[in-house]
């Protein structure tokens, strides 16, 4: 995905969404923001130097692009996890998941209309193409 293609300034996705385990996930956003913009979190690889000044306070360097905004350790499993998914979706192809995706909700629907005193409630509409809320 390139951030300047798609002309926006920041893009995010949860690795959970692509079946990564919890906590992983990417938020890329434009070069000169990222170096603007001031770091939320001391430490790691966000900080060039620290130096105490002769007065007392603390000099902060920071790095510059993402690494700004990396203090801590790394999420290298994260990061790896979020890879691997990645490739196993492209592996199985993106038109056989939406297929078998379609054929579970249709099977879905069809058992609970099947069930007595069942109401089916769907934040998208009767129609849509996915499920939202089943009670």
């Amino acid at each position: 995905v390139s951030v300047r293609e798609l002309g926006v300034d920041w893009i995010a996705f949860s690795g959970h969404k692509l079946y990564a385990p919890f906590g992983a996930g990417v938020l890329a956003g434009r070069a000169d923001w990222l170096d603007e913009a001031e770091p939320y979190l001391a430490g790691g690889g966000a900080t060039r130097t620290v130096a105490r000044e002769t007065d007392g306070t603390v000099a902060v360097q920071w790095h510059t692009g993402p690494a700004r905004h990396e203090a801590g350790s790394p999420n290298v499993i994260g990061v790896y996890a979020i890879a691997a998914a990645c490739r196993a979706l492209t592996e199985a192809g993106f038109d056989a998941l939406e297929a078998r995706e379609r054929a579970l909700v249709a099977r879905l629907k069809a058992g609970l209309a099947e069930i007595p005193e069942v109401r089916v409630l769907n934040l998208f509409g009767a129609e849509a193409d996915r499920v939202g809320v089943l009670s």
